[in-house]
């Protein structure tokens, strides 16, 4: 397995809807975007985003839902994301948190994990030699006020 084929397992990972969670996460899907909300916090994760992605909708939808529940959201972005991620959520009003690396490692022997992106398959095991620099980005806190669609009649 190449470091490519590495990768796409990795990213096949991302934005899952996982099997279990915490007891009182609550966990949203929405497009590309999973949601945890924890009370106190949330976070935003994401599978690779497609060509022609409304990255700044995108970005505007999911601050929304956590202002409605007045919880601050970080937002891991990684090198490999899509360029217009990082521009859509300065413009939002997040700020780069530290940079941070991914270790991507061969399974061990007589390993066999399941097929990628299935729902719920967790990575146990690091997926070989390679780093790439990411991390988090944070938004505005108080988050700004939810704004509201008029309810259609």
């Amino acid at each position: 397995m190449d470091m490519g084929e590495r990768w796409a397992m990795y990213d096949g990972l991302r934005g899952q809807v996982p099997r279990w969670h915490p007891v009182g996460v609550v966990v949203e899907a929405d497009g590309p975007v999973v949601r945890r909300h924890y009370g106190t916090h949330g976070t935003a994760e994401h599978t690779p985003l497609a060509a022609g992605t409304d990255t700044a909708a995108l970005v505007r939808r999911q601050q929304e839902a956590f202002a409605e529940r007045g919880e601050p959201v970080e937002w891991k972005v990684y090198a490999h994301d899509s360029p217009d991620l990082g521009p859509a959520l300065t413009a939002a009003g997040f700020t780069p948190g530290w940079e941070r690396s991914v270790l991507l490692a061969a399974p061990l022997p007589g390993e066999r994990p399941t097929a990628t992106g299935s729902p719920g398959w967790e990575c146990t095991t690091c997926i070989g030699c390679g780093t790439r620099p990411g991390g988090p980005w944070r938004s505005p806190w108080p988050p700004p006020a939810p704004t509201r669609r008029p309810t259609p009649r």
